[in-house]
């Protein structure tokens, strides 16, 4: 398909200073197989599809920046919508496949190689920038910090963010994870306990029902796409997760939500363990995933009782995608057991 203009997209190869492989290896975006996963994901792709559209009027003739654009679908969306040019910007490798997608749909599509920070546009500003950067619990394998770089390079005043505001949950689960961990007691006939205790280090990404929560949501992070920086994206919180029930505790669960607010009526994309995400985008397609952390010490609770503690996330933006550290302490004091735990979580 072709959108009746003449010339073709082209590449925008612009100084890629200090592109190594560490910007590729381990990095699941910059694969096919993980370009095809996020394309699967019919209904993040259908939230940015209405909300672009709803703002069309503030779309059709203007430039538009898309930070990470993987094999395109954002920018295509875009200039779909009218745009006069869209900027997709990724790093070599990936931004090859974007050109060539490009030239396959339209071309008002030019695809830029490189970082935010270290490329410039064939533009000095640009009137929308709209990325899909989110990663599990935010800020793991994110693009949010070279999304905070762009607006404050490239945007207008008074220009437009797709999305535009952010908030992250925690609640409390039944989920029984350090039970599941109990195999390596007896590995192929050997004693691998000690593996028990490190592997809870590692978070699960699970996508989980709501009916494994076992509290309501405590609000850990909120903030605005137009005016926070990069310091503020270090969160420490306290919680106090409140039992619904008579229930189990196994672990504490974090998830996200992203606004467009924008248009006649905002709207949101959400990745909380519901059925039916009311007053959100409804995922009908694919269950969205959390990350939940094991207790070492799961608790047996009753309804109304309180499991206190502090939660802090801490990105490392050193990489192209940020990584991130969780620290967790944990105190509960209820009628069957009191525990107290402090651990520390990779994903």
């Amino acid at each position: 398909m072709n959108d009746g203009n003449s010339a073709p997209a082209k590449k925008q190869s612009l100084k890629q200073n200090d592109l190594t492989s560490i910007d590729f290896y381990n990095d699941f975006s910059s694969s096919i197989r993980g370009q095809m996963s996020k394309l699967r994901d019919r209904a993040k792709i259908e939230a940015f599809k209405e909300a672009i559209d709803r703002v069309k009027h503030l779309v059709r003739g203007k430039v538009v920046l898309d930070v990470g654009s993987g094999v395109g679908i954002l920018s295509l969306l875009a200039a779909k919508a009218g745009a006069k040019m869209v900027y997709a910007l990724e790093l070599p490798g990936m931004a090859d496949l974007a050109e060539q997608v490009a030239e396959l749909n339209t071309s008002r599509i030019q695809v830029v190689q490189g970082k935010v920070e270290e490329v410039d546009l064939p533009v000095a500003m640009v009137d929308v920038i709209i990325s899909d950067w989110m990663g599990h619990a935010l800020f793991h394998e994110s693009l949010i910090s070279s999304v905070l770089a762009a607006r404050d390079r490239w945007l207008v005043k008074g220009g437009l963010m797709l999305p535009d505001k952010a908030t992250l949950y925690f609640a409390a689960t039944n989920l029984r994870v350090a039970e599941s961990k109990d195999w390596w007691g007896n590995v192929h006939g050997f004693d691998m306990g000690s593996v028990s205790v490190a592997s809870l280090k590692e978070v699960e990404i699970l996508p989980l029902k709501e009916s494994d929560m076992v509290s309501a949501p405590c609000l850990l992070a909120e903030f605005s796409l137009y005016t926070c920086k990069r310091e503020h994206l270090l969160t420490s919180r306290h919680f106090a997760l409140t039992a619904l029930a008579d229930e189990y505790i196994g672990g504490v669960v974090i998830y996200w939500k992203v606004h467009f607010t924008h248009g006649e009526q905002s709207f949101s994309l959400s990745t909380a363990p519901e059925s039916d995400q009311r007053g959100g985008y409804r995922r009908s397609y694919r269950a969205p995933k959390q990350v939940v952390m094991g207790l070492q010490k799961p608790l047996t609770v009753e309804r109304d009782e309180k499991l206190l503690g502090i939660i802090t996330l801490t990105p490392d933006f050193t990489q192209h995608r940020s990584s991130l550290a969780l620290q967790l302490n944990t105190s509960f004091s209820g009628s069957k057991s009191v525990e107290s735990e402090k651990r520390e979580y990779l994903l």
